[in-house]
C-alpha cells in the first residue's frame, strides 16, 4: 500500500530521510538527503546514520556503551557532522520528528542548515573556536543563519541582515524589544516558551534548541528552528551582563511538510474510520480484494457468512468461498472494468445445513491509483422463497392443490415434446369429470361441492404413480396426464387405477350423512407429438361418450377428435370461462310499455359479444353456461349492471323506470343470490321496488326454489314476477305463490291470437284472476297492432313484444324512451294551448 509520509517527503527539496530511532537504519531518503550526504539511496538504505557521523567534527567520541533501551538516534534537533565517501564532512542540523504508531518507520530526519568544514571552525559556539572578535562580526553579518545577540532579559541586542529578511521587522524595529514580542505564544508549546527563557537566565547553559513560531509584520507566520547558546566574552565588547546568541533556520516549509503528511495520516485514519462504519453494520456481506483475488478485508456479516476472520486477510479467494463459486469471481476480479460493476447474479449458499440465496455483484473501486474490488452478497433469502411461493400459487389450484389448467397444459405439452424427440413410448390423457356434480352442488351448498372436488383430487393423486401428472381445468372436469404408457391396452389399465378411486366415493354432510359420487372418465392414448388442444379434446370426445352411455363408466379411444356437437360443446365451455374476465357478456333492453304505451319499463337480456363470432343470444349458450356451474357469477353481473343503468338512466334524466331481471333455479337456489341483490342497491342509489326479479314456473314445479327463497328476495325490497305463466303443469296452484307481486303471460297466448279464440278468452280470465288477487299483469309476444289494442281492452297494465321494440342498447333505449317523453310533453303542451 502506498505510503503518504514517503509520497509527501519525495516532493521536498529539503534533505529528509525515515529512520527506525532504535538502531538508526535508514528505511528511505530523498534525492536532496542523497545530494547533502554523497551517497546513493541503495547505499544509505543499507546503513545506519551513526555510521557516517563524524565523530571528530562532532567532539570527542562517547566511549561509554550505549544501554540497550536508549535508542541509537534520540528524537529531537543535534548538530552532526556527517562523512562522504570522498573524505570531505558537512555539518547539519538534525531534526528527529516521531511518526504515528503502525508507520513503516519510526521517525523523519530533516537535515537544516548546512556547512562545510571551513564554515564549522568559524562557529562561534565551538570551545575550541580561537576566532577573534572580528572574525565573529564578519560570520554574524554574513551568515545566512538568522543570528541575534540577546540580553539576559531577553531583549535584542543586535540581529543580522538574515534574520531580518526572515521576520519581516527591520534591524531598529528590533532591537530593544524582547524576543518574545514577535513570537505567537497560542501556537508555540508554553514548554519550549519557557526552556528558551530558561536558557537566556542561566549565563552557564550550552546550547538549547526549540521550534519557534514568528509573526511578521503582515501577520503572516514564520516557523523557525531556534538554538540558544551563551556567548564568549572575547566574541564581543561589550562589558554588561552576559549575552546570547541566537540562531534561527527557516523550517517552515519542513514543519508545513510534516504538517501534511500528519494530515494525509488523519483522512486515511478518518476514511478508514468511515468505511468501517458503514462496512461493519451493514447487513450485506462485503468483502474487498485485490486484483489477484486475494482477501484485504471483510464486514462482520461476510466473516459469519464463511467463518473467517479479518485476520485471515491476504487469503486467496478459494480459501473463503465455495469452491466453483470462487472461481468464478476469481476470473471476473481479474478481468472487470474499472469504470462499472458487475452483476453475477443469483448463488445459493448453504451454511450450517441451511439454504440461503444471496444476489452476487462487484464493485470496483480505485484509490490512489490502486484498484480494489467489492465482493458485496445480499441476502434474498425470503425474496426467493416468496418468489417459489407466488410460482407455485400461479400453477397451482387453489381449491384442490393440484395443477391448475395452465400448468397441467403446460406439464402435457412437456410430456408431447419429450414422445416427438422417442424419450418415451407412449402417452395417456384422461379426462375426468363428476356425475351430476351441477345438481349436487346446488342441492347442498358451494361448501359440499368444494368438498367433493377435493377429495376427487386426492384420491386420484393417490392413485397416480411418481410419472403422473393431474390438474383441474375448470368447474368439476380434471386432466390426468399418463406417461411412458407404451399401448392402448396399458394406458387403460393404468386409467383403471383412476377411475376405482373415484368410483364410487363418499362424500360426508355435515350431522355424519354422506353423499355417494361417481365419476366419468374419457381416455385417448397418443404415440406422436399431437397439438395439445388436439389430444385434450379427442380425451373430451371420449368423455362425452361416457356420459351418454350411461356415466359411472371410462371410454378410452385412439382417435382424434373430428368436427362435431360435443367438441364444439367442449370448446363453448372453455371460452365461456374466460368470456366474464375479459368482459366479453353485455346486455341489451327490450322495452315494455303502458297502457299509453310510453316505455316505463324494460327486460335486461343477456348477450356474449364472441370475440370471433359477432354478438351471440343466450339460447347459443345459456345453457352451457348453467350446466358448467358459471351461472352464479354471470347473474351477479347482470343483477350489478341493470341496477346500474338504471342509476345512469336516472342521472340522465330518464328516471322512474322498471327493470325486469331473469334469473335461473340455479341462481335462486343459492343463499347469496339475496346478498347480490343488496350489493347492486348498495353500489347504486335505485329504489329496489324498481326492480323485477322474474322466475319461472319451472323453478317452481322443483323442489330448489322454495317459498322461503322467494321471501329473502322479497325482503330486500325487490318484486317477485312469475315468468312466461300458463306453460307449467300447475299455472293456478302458482298465483298463490307468496310473495308474489306480477305474472308475465307467456308470448304463446298472444303472438298467434286471432279475435275469437280460445286463447284470447283464456288470457282475458287469468288477468281477471290477477287483478282479483291484487297482482299486475304483462302481456309478452305483442307483434301487431291488432294485438296491442285488444290486449289494452282487457286491462293489461303493461305490454311487450316485437311491434314495440326489439332489444337494443342502452343508448338506442335511451334515445327512444326520451323522444316519446318529449313528444308527449309537446301533445300535452299543444292541448293547453300553450
Amino acid at each position: 500500500m502506498p505510503d503518504p509520509v514517503v509520497d509527501v517527503l519525495a516532493l521536498l527539496p529539503v534533505p529528509a530521510a525515515t529512520i527506525d530511532t532504535a538502531t538508526g537504519c535508514v528505511r528511505w531518503v530523498n534525492d536532496a538527503a542523497c545530494e547533502l550526504l554523497g551517497r546513493p539511496a541503495a547505499e544509505l538504505t543499507s546503513l545506519a546514520l551513526p555510521d557516517i557521523v563524524d565523530d571528530a567534527g562532532d567532539g570527542p567520541p562517547d566511549e561509554t556503551p550505549r544501554a540497550p533501551s536508549v535508542p541509537a538516534m534520540p528524537l529531537g534537533a543535534a548538530d552532526r557532522s556527517y562523512l562522504r565517501p570522498d573524505g570531505t564532512v558537512v555539518r547539519t542540523r538534525t531534526h528527529l520528528v516521531a511518526l504515528p504508531e503502525g508507520s513503516a518507520s519510526s521517525a523523519i530526519a530533516l537535515f537544516v542548515g548546512t556547512s562545510d568544514g571551513t564554515a564549522r571552525e568559524a562557529d562561534p559556539t565551538s570551545t575550541a573556536s580561537t576566532a577573534s572578535t572580528a572574525m565573529f562580526e564578519s560570520v554574524f553579518e554574513s551568515s545566512s543563519t538568522g543570528m541575534q545577540i540577546v540580553s539576559r532579559d531577553g531583549r535584542y541586542e543586535r540581529v543580522n541582515d538574515a534574520f531580518t529578511a526572515m521576520v519581516g521587522w527591520s534591524a531598529d524595529e528590533l532591537v530593544g524589544r524582547h524576543w518574545r514580542s514577535i513570537v505567537r505564544e497560542p501556537d508555540t508549546h508554553d514548554a519550549d516558551i519557557a526552556s528558551v527563557a530558561a536558557a537566556l537566565a542561566d549565563a552557564d547553559r550550552r546550547e538549547f534548541d526549540s521550534i519557534t513560531h514568528y509573526v511578521r509584520p503582515d501577520r503572516s507566520v514564520m516557523w523557525g528552528s531556534v538554538t540558544v547558546s551563551p556567548l564568549p566574552a572575547a566574541t564581543t565588547s561589550s562589558d554588561e551582563s552576559p549575552l546570547h546568541l541566537l540562531q534561527v533556520v527557516d523550517v517552515t516549509a519542513e514543519v508545513d511538510a510534516l504538517a501534511e503528511v500528519f494530515r494525509v495520516k488523519e483522512e486515511l485514519r478518518e476514511s478508514e474510520q468511515r468505511y468501517r462504519a458503514l462496512m461493519e453494520p451493514a447487513p450485506d456481506a462485503v468483502v474487498r480484494l485485490d486484483r489477484a483475488g486475494r482477501v484485504i478485508d471483510s464486514n462482520n456479516a461476510a466473516q459469519r457468512l464463511f467463518d473467517f476472520a479479518t485476520a485471515d486477510g491476504g487469503v486467496p479467494l478459494a480459501d473463503v468461498l465455495p469452491a466453483p463459486m470462487a472461481e468464478r469471481i476469481a476470473d471476473l476480479v481479474a478481468t472487470i472494468d474499472t469504470g462499472s460493476g458487475c452483476e453475477i447474479g443469483r448463488e445459493r449458499i448453504v451454511s450450517d445445513g441451511s439454504e440461503a440465496w444471496y444476489r452476487v455483484r462487484l464493485v470496483p473501486e480505485i484509490t490512489d491509483g490502486v484498484v480494489t474490488i467489492h465482493l458485496v452478497l445480499s441476502d434474498i433469502t425470503a425474496l426467493a422463497q416468496n418468489e417459489r411461493r407466488l410460482a407455485s400459487i400461479a400453477l397451482t389450484d387453489g381449491l384442490t392443490g393440484v395443477c391448475n389448467r395452465v400448468s397441467i397444459l403446460d406439464r402435457l405439452g412437456h410430456a408431447l415434446d419429450r414422445l416427438g424427440r422417442g424419450r418415451s413410448a407412449g402417452l395417456a390423457v384422461a379426462v375426468l369429470d363428476l356425475d351430476h356434480f351441477k345438481s349436487v352442488n346446488d342441492a347442498f351448498g358451494h361448501a359440499f361441492g368444494d368438498a367433493a372436488l377435493r377429495a376427487t383430487a386426492e384420491r386420484v393423486s393417490a392413485s397416480l404413480r411418481d410419472e403422473d401428472s393431474l390438474g383441474r381445468l375448470g368447474g368439476d372436469e380434471f386432466l390426468v396426464v399418463l406417461e411412458d404408457v407404451p399401448s392402448p391396452e396399458i394406458a387403460r389399465e393404468v386409467a383403471t387405477r383412476v377411475f376405482d378411486a373415484v368410483n364410487p366415493f363418499v362424500v360426508e354432510l355435515a350431522g355424519g350423512h354422506g353423499v355417494t359420487m361417481t365419476s366419468s372418465i374419457g381416455l385417448t392414448w397418443v404415440s406422436t407429438n399431437d397439438p395439445v388442444d388436439d389430444v385434450v379434446l379427442a380425451a373430451d370426445q371420449a368423455l362425452f361418450e361416457a356420459k351418454r352411455r350411461g356415466r359411472g363408466r371410462m371410454w378410452s379411444t385412439t382417435d382424434r377428435p373430428q368436427s362435431s356437437g360435443q367438441v364444439r360443446h367442449r370448446g363453448l365451455s372453455r371460452e365461456l370461462m374466460e368470456a366474464l374476465k375479459e368482459d366479453q357478456f353485455t346486455l341489451r333492453f327490450q322495452p315494455l310499455v303502458d297502457d299509453r304505451r310510453q316505455v316505463c319499463g324494460v327486460e335486461a337480456l343477456l348477450r356474449w359479444e364472441h370475440p370471433e363470432r359477432g354478438l351471440l343470444a343466450p339460447d347459443e349458450f345459456i345453457d352451457r353456461l348453467i350446466s358448467s356451474g358459471q351461472m352464479g357469477p354471470v347473474g351477479a353481473w347482470v343483477l350489478q349492471r341493470s341496477v346500474g343503468q338504471l342509476a345512469e338512466w336516472d342521472a340522465a334524466g330518464l328516471d322512474g323506470l322498471q327493470m325486469h331481471v331473469n334469473a335461473s333455479p340455479s341462481e335462486l337456489a343459492h343463499p347469496s343470490f339475496p346478498d347480490h341483490l343488496a350489493r347492486a342497491f348498495e353500489a347504486h342509489p335505485v329504489d329496489p321496488g324498481r326492480v323485477n326479479v322474474e322466475v319461472t314456473e319451472q323453478a317452481l314445479e322443483g323442489t330448489l326454489v322454495s317459498t322461503s327463497v322467494l321471501r329473502d328476495i322479497a325482503s330486500t325490497g325487490t318484486r317477485i314476477v312469475l315468468d312466461d305463466f300458463g306453460t307449467g303443469v300447475s299455472s293456478l296452484t302458482h298465483l298463490r305463490t307468496d310473495p308474489l307481486d306480477g305474472i308475465k303471460i307467456d308470448r304463446s297466448f298472444i303472438s298467434g291470437s286471432a279475435p275469437g279464440d280460445i286463447d284470447r278468452r283464456i288470457v282475458t280470465g287469468v288477468i281477471g284472476l290477477a287483478h282479483g288477487i291484487g297482482v299486475d299483469v304483462t302481456a309478452e309476444g305483442v307483434e301487431t297492432a291488432e294485438q296491442a289494442d285488444w290486449v289494452a281492452s282487457t286491462g293489461c297494465e303493461r305490454q311487450q313484444g316485437y311491434y314495440f321494440g326489439r332489444p337494443i342498447t342502452a343508448e338506442d333505449l335511451f334515445a327512444v324512451a326520451t323522444a316519446q317523453r318529449r313528444e308527449r310533453s309537446a301533445r300535452c303542451e299543444r292541448a293547453l294551448g300553450v
